[in-house]
């Protein structure tokens, strides 16, 4: 059996004036765990406690972009996102980010649209395009044999299905996402009748307690926060608008060319 060398590193982080210590910290991990993994196979983790700030300076995850390495950030107000840095853009790695969210009750004009009782609004401090893997606390009841369903209300106010997931056995749900969008009003609907269940997302917690030895899918992070219109974002169909505006224009003035024209011709005749 081939040797395996898992290396876990934590750092934490008390106000902004941390981030340098912590960057250091990892980097000579990181230098360790180098060395060690020449020959050897495993896997690396890094865990980030914010202590006081739930904003992470993202530069931090620079050095880490590109690499096999889930990042867990766990914020004061006990939200948790573990970054998949293996797909980080560097382009996003700018600047402060926000990775804390709110999670409670939905009203119920929301839950009849699900068609549920058991639903719950998040909220996201900071619009975000990370891949990670963002852990949700449900009651504890939602631990029972549950699946979750992560939909986001569109312009229109109607709710789009995103992800399900099967809540583990401390009633957390993970949803696996590209991006996020602090301005969407997302929901999470707890057993909605109707819904299919044969792409629920199992968490590596549960694989691990059904003695599933690999993964056999490829999990995908979806984009979500796209206000959608038809199918076409806004951004898109603005571009389409004003595009179809310019072309008005062009036939416009074309129709309107053509008339002078043949005004005039009429008139050089008439004399």
């Amino acid at each position: 059996m081939e040797d395996t060398y898992n290396a876990e590193v934590t750092v934490t982080v008390e106000n902004k004036d941390g981030w340098s210590t912590a960057t250091e910290a990892v980097k000579e991990a990181l230098k360790d765990i180098n060395e060690n993994q020449a020959s050897l196979k495993g896997s690396t983790s890094v865990t980030v406690q914010l202590k006081n700030d739930d904003k992470i300076d993202k530069s931090f995850l620079s050095d880490l972009a590109g690499r096999d390495i889930k990042v867990t950030v766990v914020s004061p107000n006990g939200s948790i996102w573990k970054v998949d840095c293996s797909k980080l853009d560097t382009k996003e790695l700018s600047g402060e980010f926000d990775y804390s969210y709110i999670v409670t009750p939905a009203e119920s004009d929301i839950c009849d649209k699900i068609g549920t009782d058991n639903c719950y609004r998040v909220s996201f401090a900071s619009s975000a395009l990370l891949n990670a893997e963002v852990l949700i606390q449900l009651p504890a009841s939602a631990a029972v044999s549950r699946n979750a369903f992560l939909y986001q209300q569109e312009v229109n106010g109607t709710f789009t299905r995103l992800q399900a997931v099967a809540v583990d056995n401390q009633g957390i749900a993970h949803f696996y996402l590209a991006s996020v969008d602090k301005d969407t009003l997302y929901v999470i609907g707890l057993n909605v009748p109707g819904e299919k269940n044969d792409d629920v997302i199992l968490p590596d917690e549960l694989a691990a307690t059904n003695n599933a030895i690999q993964r056999l899918e490829i999990i995908e992070y979806v984009t979500t926060g796209v206000r959608n219109y038809n199918g076409l974002t806004l951004k898109h169909l603005t571009f389409i608008i004003i595009g179809a505006v310019v072309v008005t224009s062009v036939v416009v003035g074309a129709v309107m060319y053509a008339l002078n024209k043949k005004k005039l011709n009429d008139m050089r005749r008439g004399a």
